[in-house]
């Protein structure tokens, strides 16, 4: 899978004179869902997030944030721990693992 992402990334980051300064939108948020629900595992159960990250053993660590519900949330991610910070918004469940 991270062989694809980097053929992916590689064929979106390169200079383009037919696009705005060598980037192309589109792809690019086709790599950060490859990741974010991919690599990162996150999703929904239910009406819940979730998250059950599988990184590859070169990634030490993933961050990002995400906008749900009128919350944003930021995540990070190491080899053993998953750490979730509610930004704004109210509190909320958010399900570690692959618990159901």
């Amino acid at each position: 899978a991270l062989r694809f992402l980097r053929q992916a990334a590689a064929a979106d980051l390169e200079l383009d004179p037919n696009s705005a300064g060598g980037i192309r939108i589109a792809g690019l948020s086709g790599l950060w869902q490859a990741i974010v629900l991919g690599f990162a595992g996150l999703g929904l159960k239910g009406d819940t997030l979730a998250i059950d990250p599988k990184l590859p053993p070169q990634w030490r660590t993933l961050s990002f944030s995400v906008r749900w519900r009128r919350r944003s949330v930021v995540f990070r991610i190491s080899a053993n721990t998953v750490e979730a910070k509610l930004v704004e918004g109210e509190a909320m469940e958010i399900r570690i693992g692959a618990a159901k």
